[in-house]
């Protein structure tokens, strides 16, 4: 098996790239659309997200686990890939019917828009990159994406080009999405057959009682930010850009950390299924210490140069996304936390269900939080950012709680995580201290970062930190035996 270094070096790779895309495209799209339209755009997206998780049907994470783990078997594991890329067909398709529905029903005033993105949900027929991710062939999956998302650049910039041109982006958009699919669906079925011996209502039942915990918990998470997005929709004062651009921005920043979690899943699985323990721990212990050591500076760090980043993307014609954009920066200490418990422990213990429960009741504090909201008449994104954490902070606990007793010897937080958190709140006072300099925005912006980066990068050389010392005696060994030949 290939080194996980590598693996996750390439998907680290990957999504520093995906990072691109959006820098590149966001702020050149919104220097010129218009607001109304955008809005619509974002409209459109929200409704989109709600369907996903109904049309994906968990598929991808249970694929991605439960390949891995029969993947040295050929035969099993190409009759697994057939049922469940069967199940998806219909799972898409019939979501593809109830959105194009929809749109000729209640959208007249946008159908061009909800139209390009039915192609957007039909290319979801076609998703099969958990095999890839399930057989680590994440060289193959960087070097096809970046390719695509290439194309997809340069259609943008040579053909969008008029503030009424949403429409063309979102189709874009869609075809892009429709291509990269279809790539490795390719891809895939040229290595795997199709296999449907064997394949009857015992041998799917099981995994359609799976795929349905799947299924609530990502609709479970719609609590949360989605649900978001729906009151303000209904209730708010045509602020969606405000709430879904910085939202947007976060995901894709996140993105690139979490591949070093979600690169250990089909390992990780493997390890569980073969009762391996030892190797197990070790992997997980060293994956989650790595995560934390870039997640949390990487949090503080958009909280703190939220009106760079903002300026940067938006030109300035967003000022109300700062704050919001702050504020989702600094949910992502909660949200690392949940993303290392559920994905490398309690998915692989194959307890979804006990997470259904959990979410289900944080998405029903922050239903109450959001009507409170309404009601007393503070509804903003800002507002909906706080009463969403505020909801995640029990299930988190919840999830903790739960980890420990599935396995006491697995540790969330240790001292090395306390103390990158530590070093991450400084970010603040230097930003502080950046401030009373008055560079303005973009060169006190810069100047944080690159202040920041030092500060950071300094005390875990000076502090001999375990995980940054592993990672630069590596690299400073790899350039001696280069040097030497």
């Amino acid at each position: 098996m290939r080194s996980i270094k590598i693996n996750a070096i390439l998907k680290m790779l990957l999504n520093i790239f995906n990072i691109f895309v959006p820098l590149a495209v966001g702020p050149y799209i919104s220097s010129f659309f218009d607001k109304d339209l955008y809005n619509e755009f974002y409209a459109a997206q929200a409704l989109v997200s709600v369907l996903l998780p109904f049309a994906g049907f968990g598929i991808y994470s249970y694929g991605m686990r439960y390949v891995s783990r029969v993947r040295e078997d050929p035969k099993q594991a190409s009759k697994l890939f057939t049922t469940l890329f069967s199940i998806s067909c219909v799972t898409n398709i019939s979501i593809l019917i109830i959105f194009v529905v929809y749109s000729f029903l209640m959208e007249q005033g946008s159908l061009d828009i909800y139209l390009a993105y039915s192609i957007y949900l039909f290319a979801g027929v076609f998703i099969t990159e958990w095999m890839n991710e399930a057989y680590e062939r994440y060289g193959f999956i960087m070097l096809k994406t970046i390719i695509v998302r290439l194309c997809y650049i340069v259609a943008i910039f040579t053909l969008v080009k008029k503030p009424d041109d949403v429409f063309l982006y979102t189709m874009i958009a869609s075809l892009a999405e429709l291509l990269n699919n279809i790539s490795s669906f390719i891809f895939v079925k040229k290595r795997v057959k199709f296999n449907f011996e064997g394949i009857n209502w015992a041998y799917i039942k099981p995994i359609i009682k799976a795929l349905f915990f799947l299924v609530l918990i990502s609709n479970a998470h719609m609590l949360f930010v989605q649900l978001d997005k729906m009151f303000l929709r209904t209730f708010g004062r045509n602020e969606m850009t405000d709430y879904t651009m910085p939202q947007t921005l976060v995901d894709t920043l996140v993105n690139v950390v979490n591949g070093l979690v979600l690169v250990t899943i089909p390992r990780l699985s493997y390890y569980f299924s073969q009762k391996d323990e030892k190797n197990y721990l070790n992997l997980y212990k060293k994956a989650s210490q790595t995560y934390f050591m870039l997640i949390y500076p990487v949090a503080v760090g958009i909280a703190v140069t939220s009106n760079l980043i903002m300026d940067l993307y938006g030109h300035g014609r967003f000022p109300g996304t700062i704050p919001v954009l702050a504020l989702f920066g600094l949910r992502m200490f909660e949200i690392s936390a949940s993303t290392v418990m559920t994905n490398q422990v309690i998915y692989i213990y194959g307890r979804e269900k006990v997470i259904t429960y959990f979410l289900i009741a944080g998405g029903v504090i922050n239903l109450i939080l959001n009507s409170a909201l309404v009601l007393l008449d503070w509804l903003t994104p800002f507002a909906l950012v706080l009463t969403t954490i505020l909801a995640e902070i029990p299930v988190v606990l919840l999830e903790w709680r739960f980890v420990k007793r599935l396995n006491p010897q697995i540790k969330l937080f240790q001292k090395c995580t306390v103390k990158y958190f530590v070093l991450s709140v400084c970010f603040f006072p230097i930003s502080y201290a950046v401030s009373l300099l008055q560079l303005g925005v973009i060169k006190g912006g810069f100047l944080t970062i690159g202040a920041c980066v030092v500060f950071y990068g300094g005390a875990l050389l000076i502090t001999k930190d375990e995980m940054a010392m592993e990672y630069v005696n590596g690299v400073m060994g790899k350039l001696r035996l280069r040097k030497a030949k």
